[in-house]
């Protein structure tokens, strides 16, 4: 038997993410061709519809970002190995590299799986993110559709300031939930470098008596802000973390095809080998 060695090169990210982009951009463009008066009756009927099944739609959106989530969880040191490797492989080193190793769920680009041992879980993995991947991605649609078309279209805009204001609200609060795990696991990354720290001040007066005082000072908000901006990235420009997913379960296709003819065990390492 023949070891087989491989010279695959990753699908580039920035392909996908352009045509998701460009599909988009056509897509809202002709929205903001409708006219304001069909326009306006199907924000209506979205509104009514979002309104009127407002616990359902949260309770179903906050469930695929639960499930998410645990893929996070359970996959985490699996993908901090996978990104390690695929950044390394492509000599990428820099802080940016840094930034997406420690978020490394968040932003790996490789496959779902690193060796042959893993090859099972492969079809879970791509089918979870990619499902879950797809629904936020219609939903997100749906609210750039309204922030858009009613930024381009004054006529359509007035029809929606006159509309009840609750059908506007309940879909940017869908749309807040969309990516709320995001910004849960950012959070827990980012909570071993909580510190508090205390100092002593010492008040000295004109009479010469002192006064001591301890005041306390913690990074929290900033571990906020930071998870906040990760949380605000994925979500606006969720395209890119689609086109993410995407080129993962490219990947994982590839490397399992690779794997299923190989007659060894093999990992990332031998398929993404250097020529």
């Amino acid at each position: 038997m023949q070891i087989r060695y491989n010279t695959a090169k990753p699908f580039p990210k920035i392909a996908i993410t352009l045509l998701l982009t460009a599909i988009v951009a056509v897509g809202l463009y002709f929205a903001a061709q409708i006219p304001a008066e069909q326009s306006g009756k199907l924000f209506v009927s979205l509104g009514e519809f979002v309104c009127k099944y407002d616990v359902a739609l949260i309770t179903a959106i906050v469930a695929i970002n639960i499930i998410e989530l645990v893929d996070y969880f359970v996959f985490a040191k699996r993908d901090e190995v996978i990104n390690a490797n695929f950044e390394l492989m492509q000599n990428h080193i820099g802080m940016l590299s840094f930034f997406k190793q420690y978020f490394a769920p968040l932003f790996t680009h490789g496959p779902y799986i690193f060796a042959t041992e893993e090859r099972k879980s492969a079809l879970l993995r791509k089918a979870v993110n990619l499902i879950v991947g797809l629904l936020k991605f219609a939903i997100w649609l749906v609210v750039a559709a309204v922030v858009v078309v009613r930024a381009l279209n004054p006529q359509f805009a007035d029809f929606v300031g006159s509309a009840d204001p609750d059908y506007l609200y309940t879909l940017l609060v869908l749309s807040a939930l969309v990516n709320c795990n995001v910004f849960v696991y950012a959070l827990y990354r980012v909570l071993p470098f909580y510190n508090v720290r205390t100092y002593e001040i010492v008040h000295r007066y004109s009479d010469g008596s002192t006064r001591t005082t301890e005041e306390h000072h913690t990074n929290f908000v900033a571990m906020i802000l930071l998870s906040a901006v990760i949380y605000l990235f994925l979500t606006v420009f969720y395209p890119s973390a689609l086109a993410n997913k995407i080129v993962r379960n490219i990947e994982t296709n590839k490397f399992c095809r690779f794997v299923d003819n190989s007659d060894y065990n093999e990992s990332i390492l031998g398929f993404y080998r250097e020529k």
